[in-house]
């Protein structure tokens, strides 16, 4: 499944939030399924190492905050997206599809 269409269906039919801050506070309470952050996120490698050290799956998005925020549909810049609740879309199947690209990275909106 390509990245872009995966993270548009996790919004559509699960839980998200958008922020750095309100990503530290889900990675921190342990309340965060995943972590999805642009590659000019301001405290990307704090929140990818908090991540990391939570044992929460981390998604680094090959695009920047303005491209992220096009792929979620929002009128602002989205430099990270917390992942609550997936919805329809299996997390293991997301982090099998980045893995065999061989990378955890998304792919750039052209």
């Amino acid at each position: 499944m390509d990245l872009n269409v995966a993270i548009k269906r996790i919004i559509d039919t699960g839980k998200v939030e958008f922020g750095e801050k309100t990503a530290a506070r889900a990675v921190s309470s342990g309340s965060a399924k995943l972590l999805i952050l642009s590659n000019n996120a301001p405290k990307h490698a704090v929140l990818a190492e908090n991540a990391r050290t939570a044992g929460i799956p981390l998604v680094e998005f090959a695009g920047n905050s303005i491209q992220l925020s096009r792929v979620c549909g929002k009128p602002f810049t989205v430099s990270a997206v917390t992942v609550l609740d997936a919805g329809s879309v299996s997390l293991s199947e997301l982090s099998k599809t980045t893995r065999s690209a061989g990378t955890t990275q998304g792919k750039e909106m052209q």
